[in-house]
């Protein structure tokens, strides 16, 4: 037998036994107390070793003794003791070894921001709050709170969801929450902070904070107290950002003051200074909520966009190539082919010439044709069904010809209702009609081989690009920096165009408060299929915006968007951010949440866990409390301002993004459902939107103001165009409703509140408004948090575009839900804008809507509610 046989048989002899033992095996050996574990892992240990030396030792004896030789029988015996005392120990282990499973313990990193603590609320103090409350209501100083108002105001959780329906007395129920928290909590009042979105908002909720809290005794509360407690998020960026960024002025903040130049703005190091300063405690709007810029802001983009044009090849042939692309634009590219018959071409071109000799003269006083490399028309420019079209110029270097239509907005060259006599028929057009039909007729007919010119500044930049050429086509030879184009972009999705630095500034802006930075969203987007205008925008847009970055820190300046960036990173240096500075970030208050946006988030959320971790390192001081705290207070039917980034994600997924503590479970969601400024019929009408977009909620709320006599829901107007006599109906209209209002025993002050999509729309209805006080004007954006007793709106709320560089934005968010684009949320927030807009009127809604809107591809939110009232019925 060789060692190989023998080891096996060994092996087979050693698995027999170990299987007899396991059989055989008290099972009291199982029961054996911890206590007796090391003595058993010893004996067995010993056993085994025993074992396995003799019977490997033996082996060895033999194998060698057979073979004869004195090598073989080390090696067996060295062999066979090994493998002896291997199989032995462990035939020793399965005897007497028993396993301790139970878990070994460990440790994870806690995530949450939010708890274990809860506030610490007693009976006691609810029914002291409940009886001060009631001598507050009797003096009339207060309303009556609701059940869901109380849960609201004796909230416990460190983390809070209000869900506040429009006209659910939010703003007074907030006031009662704050000073629950001073008087009863008894937390210190430079670590609460109320957030509102707006200035306009803040007012209110301050002044109504200093009534209320001087009833409550604390009669050296004043206006500036409320002040530091009631801000903007802005504002609290603009105050850390001087201490922690140092001595640097926001872009934002570029204006001219009383004529004399920019805003003068004095920084200091100093703490104290900081915090307390007149300048640290400025109000400061959300600057995205209006996209208007100043002219020092708009003079800031343009030098960066001018230097870098004369300065980057690539961004300059991305620039060139999409101001070839607005000058060939037309407005209307896909027209079907029989939109225009022969007869209606006929009309027009009887007319051409004549529109085309009235703009040229336009032109000459206006703003003046390229003096070089231009021939002035009218010249023939092409046929459709055999009638002839003129053209407004021609450029001979190119061989194109050039079309100039009568520009828009305030750059108008005529009149909206300035007129031409029609040869066909001896009658008045409309100019700007007749100018839109030309433009249909060069799209479908001529194709691209033109320009079309349609602002004051495509006119500008076309005329520096014929400088550029001599009369025989050959380009002069440039010695001077390039002049670059100032020109205006309309991307697909906007709304109008705007200068190309604008929209520069626009895009990233928007980009940057979805929390992203500019270049890694651009390098992170879905490719474009062609060279469209969003594929040169889309590689031009990080060059420009590292560019005007860099001019603005030579100028010791920054945007916003980049302070909430930079102060929430990770690389920020924590000791450079005083407690001081941290304090009001204890307990926040936010109203209107569902209007936050990703980059706010990410701050508050930053400063909020700093204050925790900071305070988890003093917890050996006497009273230190390391909680923090906050309330959301807002309703994602009323978001309408994902265009500038706002995201309802936040409160819609309040959990998901604001942790609690484990052992606290979910977040608090409570509701505030009962309706107390508007009557059952708008309320209802108003739900009727939303559950045609699919929100399901209709009936949720419960109203609390009566109907009289008189009032009435949502009734409709059409129209087909806002000309003269619509206008006058739109007056008629409120002028009949200013007189019923005023007809009433008790009003309040906005009888009339007349709200618009567009501005143009309510400047083109204000001036023939006259001696009527109480009538007011706001778009529907800016109605948000407004009533009025009747509200007239003019226009529906629609949404059909497709926004191509946005939607890849939304692509680029990792937490938004697979699939949902830019499109889908703007096309929601159309019907929202609707609701909010209905819910601003307390006993009537009237609302003139243009019909052709139920035809059109994107059906509006009043003509979807008139058609499933129809379907109801």
């Amino acid at each position: 037998m060789d060692i190989r046989s023998l080891v096996e048989s060994m092996a087979d002899f050693f698995r027999g036994t170990y299987a007899w033992v396991l059989r055989n095996a008290p099972p009291l050996v199982a029961k054996t107390i911890p206590s007796h574990i090391r003595k058993i892992h010893e004996d067995g240990y010993k056993s085994g070793h025993q074992k396995g030396y003799k019977v490997g030792k033996e082996a060895g004896h033999k194998v060698g003794y057979a073979l004869g030789e004195k090598t073989g029988y080390e090696n067996g015996s060295l062999a066979g003791e090994e493998s002896g005392y291997q199989r032995g120990l462990e035939e020793g282990k399965n005897i007497w070894v028993i396993t301790d499973e139970r878990a070994i313990g460990s440790t994870s990193i806690d995530q949450s921001v939010y708890g274990p603590q809860k506030f610490e609320i007693t009976d006691e103090m609810r029914r002291n709050m409940q009886k001060e409350v009631a001598d507050a209501v009797a003096k009339r100083i207060i309303p009556p709170p609701t059940d869901d108002q109380w849960k609201m105001i004796f909230a416990d959780g460190p983390a809070t969801c209000i869900t506040a329906g429009a006209g659910s007395g939010k703003s007074t129920t907030l006031i009662l929450r704050v000073i629950f928290m001073l008087k009863h909590l008894k937390i210190q009042k430079n670590e609460i902070t109320v957030v509102s979105f707006t200035t306009a908002a803040c007012e209110d909720l301050r002044y109504t904070l200093v009534k209320v809290i001087k009833h409550w005794g604390d009669s050296s509360f004043e206006y500036e107290d409320a002040k530091k407690l009631v801000r903007t998020f802005h504002s609290m960026l603009l105050q850390m950002s001087k201490r922690i960024l140092g001595k640097i002025d926001f872009f934002e903040n570029l204006k001219v003051k009383n004529e004399q130049g920019p805003v003068e703005v004095v920084t200091s190091t100093d703490d104290k200074d900081i915090l307390d300063d007149e300048f640290g405690l400025e109000d400061v709007e959300n600057p995205f909520s209006s996209m208007k810029l100043s002219d020092l802001q708009v003079t800031a983009l343009k030098e960066s966009y001018i230097a870098l044009y004369n300065s980057d090849e690539t961004f300059r042939l991305h620039i060139d190539a999409m101001r070839q692309m607005e000058l060939k634009r037309s407005v209307n590219n896909d027209i079907p082919e029989n939109i225009y018959d022969s007869i209606v071409t006929k009309i027009a071109s009887a007319r051409d010439k004549s529109i085309v000799e009235k703009i040229n003269e336009k032109i000459r006083i206006s703003c003046g044709f390229p003096e070089s490399n231009f021939e002035i028309g009218p010249l023939f420019a092409f046929e459709a069904f055999g009638y002839q079209f003129f053209a407004n110029g021609f450029v001979p270097s190119e061989g194109k010809f050039v079309f100039i239509g009568g520009f828009f907005y305030e750059d108008r060259l005529f009149d909206s209702e300035e007129t031409i006599l029609d040869p066909s028929d001896n009658s008045k057009r409309r100019i700007y009609h007749v100018i839109k039909v030309k433009k249909n007729i060069i799209s479908r007919y001529l194709g691209s081989k033109h320009y079309y010119i349609n602002s004051p500044d495509s006119m500008k930049n076309f005329k520096g690009m014929t400088a550029r050429f001599d009369m025989d086509g050959y380009a002069k030879k440039v010695l001077e920096p390039i002049s670059a184009p100032i020109f205006n972009i309309q991307l697909d999705g906007e709304i109008i165009p705007s200068p190309i630095f604008e929209a520069f500034y626009s895009q990233a802006s928007f980009i940057e408060s979805m929390g992203l930075e500019v270049s890694k969203a651009i390098k992170k987007m879905r490719p474009y299929r062609s060279q469209c205008l969003e594929y040169h925008f889309s590689n031009a847009l990080p060059r420009f915006w590292r560019q005007f970055e860099n001019d603005l820190r030579t100028r010791k300046m920054a945007t916003f968007n980049f302070a909430f960036l930079e102060l929430a990173s990770e690389n920020m240096q924590e000791k450079r951010i005083h407690d001081r500075m941290l304090m009001p970030f204890s307990h926040l208050l936010i109203d209107e949440f569902q209007d936050i946006s990703p980059q706010i988030v990410a701050w508050l959320l930053k400063n909020q866990r700093r204050i925790v971790e900071r305070r988890d390192l003093a917890m050996g001081s006497e009273d230190v409390d390391p909680s923090v705290s906050l309330m959301a207070i807002g309703d994602d039917r009323q978001s309408i301002y994902g265009w500038r980034g706002s995201v309802p994600s936040f409160f819609k997924e309040f959990d998901r993004h604001f942790p609690s503590h484990p052992w606290l479970g979910k977040a608090s969601r409570l509701p505030m459902v009962e309706n107390f400024r508007s009557i059952e019929p708008i309320v209802r009408g108003s739900e009727i939107l939303l559950s045609s977009n699919g929100y399901g909620r209709e009936k949720e709320c419960t109203t609390r103001r009566l109907s009289e006599p008189g009032d009435h829901g949502i009734k409709f107007e059409p129209y087909k165009d806002l000309d003269e006599e619509t206008k006058a109906r739109i007056v008629e209209k409120i002028t009949e409703q200013h007189a019923y209002v005023s007809g009433l025993k008790k009003t309040y002050k906005n009888k009339v509140i007349v709200m618009s999509r567009r501005n143009e729309t309510l400047n083109a209805i204000r001036p023939l408004i006259k001696d009527l006080p109480g009538v007011v004007f706001y778009t529907y954006h800016r109605a948000k948090g407004l009533q009025g007793e009747v509200a007239v709106l003019i226009e529906d709320c629609v949404y059909e575009n497709t926004h191509k560089l946005r939607n890849r934005v939304y692509e680029c968010v990792d937490w938004l839900p697979e699939g949902f684009t830019y499109d889908k949320a703007q096309s929601d927030e159309a019907v929202q804008l609707a609701y909010v807009a209905t819910t601003r009127g307390m006993r009537r809604v009237i609302w003139f809507i243009e019909g052709k809107k139920e035809k059109s591809k994107g059906i509006g939110a009043a003509a979807r509610f008139q058609i499933e009232k129809m379907q109801e019925h």
